[in-house]
């Protein structure tokens, strides 16, 4: 058996609990010798005692609904700092902003929330290892002390309890925190492969500065590759010398500047040229530019809207956004009633469904959809047909061009 007479743990601070990594720097430092975790556990378990002793004031967090804490000058004898407060709500947004508070005596029922849900909307953002939180019962014990652990509560109290329960649950509680910030820190000693790189990240050596230079340095381009990236960015006129085609905004067509008898005639001669400009999405109908948005898979129309819904943690509730009404505590859950909620904290905005203003029809997703402004069809993207954007090279073009534009 290891010998445990020597070993001091690392005080709690006025602001701080036990840190997990001091403890076992602790250890190590005081055993003078490579210990097993399970030795380790061993002699920190049987010192934790010896150090609560020797703590200083901690901050504890009360809800007591009723204000009736005859015991409440008993924790303050016993090195405790208490903070009476009349809802769980308000203890859970305490631990919240102050980073001080390491312990939480829920009641298990308040105002807005009982002390289950409290506990389990603590636990979304402080772990065992940060936060003890203990459970004051009033009824029904047996069902409520496991919902209770389940929730994340490191101990639980069942009414009437006496002056000596308290601080012994309450020690208790402290208890678990340290070790589970030991456990944390165990964790982390046992991940080698991760420490050494974080390790020999640091050092320096010939190979690893021409890997840094490799990865710092902007690869170096030519001209050449430097106009072949950006050359889809360039802007891109019709070339010199050529005719391109110009759109008919009557008919919403595409047309070129030649007549068709001009450019018959210069294909019997042998002087005309097509290139390859472009490709343009038509009407699958009437084979004019249509335009293509987002729509209504079901009618195609572009009037569609979405539903901006709000998502409440701790009760789970899921509503439109206008059901939260707001009152002179903020914002409130029209299911569980709670006031003062945040967004992000005890609430999120989620996207929900659309929904078409004209068919009234709600999608899940919507869908590409042409609309052909000039026969008035909609139809699926993939329903149009892709038509040539053609330029002409013409030699004689002066004598060739009257001037008209193609029928």
């Amino acid at each position: 058996m290891v010998e445990r007479t020597q070993l001091t743990l690392p005080t709690l601070a006025t602001e701080h609990s036990f840190s997990g990594q001091d403890t076992m720097n602790a250890v190590m430092e005081q055993s003078g010798m490579e210990l097993s975790i399970l030795d380790q556990l061993d002699l920190i378990s049987a010192s934790i005692g010896e150090a609560f002793a020797q703590t200083t004031t901690k901050r504890l967090a009360v809800v007591e609904p009723d204000l009736d804490t005859p015991w409440l000058d008993d924790l303050r004898n016993a090195k405790f700092e208490p903070t009476l407060l009349t809802a769980n709500f308000d203890a859970v947004q305490m631990v919240i902003e102050r980073s001080d508070v390491h312990l939480v005596l829920l009641a298990q029922n308040s105002l807005m929330m009982d002390g289950i849900s409290a506990c389990r909307l603590l636990r979304q953002s402080r772990t065992e290892a940060q936060v003890a939180v203990v459970v004051m019962l009033d009824s029904d014990f047996e069902g409520s002390m496991n919902e209770a652990y389940s929730a994340g509560a490191a101990d639980v109290l069942c009414r009437p309890f006496g002056v000596s329960e308290l601080l012994a649950r309450l020690e208790h509680a402290e208890r678990n925190m340290v070790l589970a910030q030991i456990a944390e820190a165990t964790a982390r000693q046992e991940t080698p492969r991760e420490t050494s790189k974080e390790e020999h990240a640091h050092s320096d050596t010939p190979i690893r500065r021409r890997r840094r230079r490799r990865k710092t340095e902007k690869p170096i381009q030519s001209s050449a590759s430097r106009n072949a990236t950006s050359e889809w960015l360039a802007a891109h006129p019709v070339p010199a010398g050529m005719t391109g085609p110009l759109l008919d905004t009557s008919r919403l067509k595409f047309v070129s500047p030649l007549s068709d008898r001009a450019l018959k005639a210069a294909a019997a001669q042998g002087s005309l040229n097509e290139v390859l400009l472009d490709k343009v999405w038509m009407c699958p109908q009437c084979q004019s530019l249509p335009s293509f948005r987002p729509g209504c898979p079901c009618c195609g129309s572009a009037r569609v809207t979405r539903d901006e819904l709000m998502h409440h943690f701790a009760c789970a509730f899921v509503g439109g956004s206008a059901e939260f009404t707001v009152t002179d505590e903020g914002l409130s859950c029209p299911k569980c009633c709670a006031q003062r909620l945040m967004v992000g904290t005890d609430s999120e905005y989620l996207s929900g469904p659309w929904r078409c203003q004209d068919c009234d029809w709600s999608p899940a997703e919507l869908e590409v959809v042409g609309h052909c402004l000039k026969c008035g069809l909609r139809f699926p993207s993939h329903q149009a047909s892709l038509k040539d954007l053609v330029g002409h090279y013409v030699d004689g073009l002066a004598p060739l061009a009257d001037g008209s534009v193609a029928n």
